[in-house]
């Protein structure tokens, strides 16, 4: 009997817990998050175009841009190395480049797949292209919002693929989602010729300059958002880059071509491309002029009475930059960072003692330095009246010099 029983109750038991997993464990959570959901109404809507401008916000981010890490004018002296991981905890990879260090099996600012201080601009992409196949399903936001938020998307979908050309050349080209259970070969998307993706990302800017407002008007809400005076901003820097000298007839790109023996760059040199840059330039000028975008004015305060027409100069460029939301500013993005502090030399005691208040980590090698003349316009080392022998001797500041 007690054998019966022993078999029994091994039978019943995974019998019963088959039964409890068909009964409770296909249940589906109540509040879980669907892509209806992220579409039922207006709030959320304009949450998920916020997050289609996230990737943006990290772009923001100085030590992430080739341009800015990878040129040479800057020292960053920190040890990367030594901080655990490559580029270090506060996502520096990109000076590493200067060292030597980049490789293709781990590449550093890999904006393709998203590592080492890069972002992945597909996934990017693919969120705008969510957006706008699912812009239509809430029901409390007029059409005039529908039209302008899907212009936003659409110039953030044509700015992340011209970020990927800039970088990698032909790309191939994601106007729509694919599902995420389509099959391989229909993933396997093609390069396309590096004009037709220049005339893409132009194409998309085109639909939306005529769409988006030329100003924003409540600057406390929507600072930052897209204009059509930033759209055309970029579309004279996309035409720029396809007429310069990289895109534009390159020999050394004159061998690549696609898998159906297909040049992907153009063999020849177009001169017509400058000329559409110089128009799409004068429309962006004439456009920022209309939206109230000035040159910088240099506004001094305290007790300041004399000022050098020179240091008067300096200090108004100085200000384009750093005086955040100017007139001079056609599009300003709010930073991840703010990289001030690490410019700023530490001259106080306060300073000195709390090195997390002020980094001083970004320091201009001699060498950028002297690349410039100060004042007669010639480089430095044609400037006769330069005394380069004594250029690192010290000198007491007085009125001439300071």
């Amino acid at each position: 009997m007690k054998t019966y029983i022993k078999i029994f109750l091994t039978i019943l038991v995974p019998v019963a817990l088959t039964s409890s997993c068909k009964k409770y464990l296909n249940v589906v959570p109540d509040d879980v998050a669907t892509l209806e959901s992220a579409f039922s109404n207006a709030n959320e809507t304009q949450a998920y175009l916020g997050g289609c401008y996230v990737t943006l916000q990290f772009m923001s981010d100085v030590r992430a841009n080739a341009g800015f890490a990878t040129s040479g004018e800057i020292i960053f002296p920190y040890p990367l190395q030594d901080q655990g991981i490559l580029g270090g905890q506060g996502g520096d990879a990109a000076f590493q480049i200067l060292r030597g260090t980049q490789n293709s099996a781990n590449p550093i600012l890999n904006f393709w797949d998203g590592y080492n201080s890069g972002q992945n601009l597909w996934r990017a992409i693919r969120r705008c292209n969510t957006f706008l196949d699912n812009i239509h399903i809430p029901v409390d936001v007029p059409q005039y919002n529908k039209d302008r938020w899907s212009a936003e998307a659409k110039f953030l979908k044509a700015y992340y693929h011209y970020w990927l050309i800039r970088m990698y050349g032909p790309i191939p080209l994601v106007d729509k989602s694919l599902p995420v259970d389509a099959p391989i070969s229909d993933l396997q998307l093609k390069q396309q010729t590096v004009d037709s993706c220049f005339s893409y990302v132009v194409g998309l800017l085109d639909q939306v300059i005529p769409v988006l407002p030329a100003v924003i008007q409540n600057s406390v809400a929507e600072a930052g958002r897209i204009t059509s005076t930033i759209a055309l901003a970029v579309k004279a820097e996309v035409l720029a880059t396809q007429a310069s000298p990289l895109f534009n007839g390159n020999p050394d790109y004159a061998a690549m071509k696609n898998k159906e023996g297909k040049s992907l760059f153009p063999a020849a040199y177009d001169p017509g491309k400058w000329q559409k840059a110089l128009d799409a330039t004068k429309a962006a000028l004439d456009a920022a002029t209309s939206a109230g975008a000035t040159l910088y004015p240099l506004r001094l305060t305290g007790n300041i009475v004399h000022l050098s027409d020179s240091t008067r100069q300096l200090l108004a460029i100085q200000g384009a930059f750093t005086d955040s939301w100017n007139q001079e500013q056609i599009w300003t993005i709010i930073p991840q960072f703010c990289f001030q502090y690490m410019a700023m030399p530490r001259v106080t005691a306060d300073a000195a003692s709390n090195v997390f208040a002020v980094y001083s980590d970004f320091s201009v090698p001699l060498g950028e330095s002297e690349v410039f003349s100060p004042n007669h316009g010639v480089p430095i080392t044609e400037d006769k009246s330069w005394d380069r022998p004594g250029r690192c001797q010290l000198q007491n500041g007085d009125s001439a010099h300071f």
